[in-house]
């Protein structure tokens, strides 16, 4: 929920990123000011680690991979 805020102020900035970056620097933010944010349970960050390999896994094409080459 506090990470939407995030979301919403890049995406209003129009800066890169807003669903990622919005929500990290916000709660980074919010953790510099020592807010109170709720822990996670230990078994979630293995989960979340599976999920973001299977979407970037996903998103890996011939077309991607010789992007990255052509910046080399």
């Amino acid at each position: 929920m506090l990470g939407f805020v995030g979301y919403r102020l890049f995406r209003a900035l129009s800066l890169p990123s807003p669903a990622v970056l919005g929500s990290i620097i916000f709660l980074g933010f919010l953790r510099v000011l020592d807010f109170p944010l709720p822990e996670f349970p230990s078994f979630f960050f293995p989960f979340i680690q599976i999920v973001l390999g299977l979407f970037i896994g996903a998103k890996i094409t011939r077309e991607a991979l010789r992007e990255i080459k052509s910046i080399y």
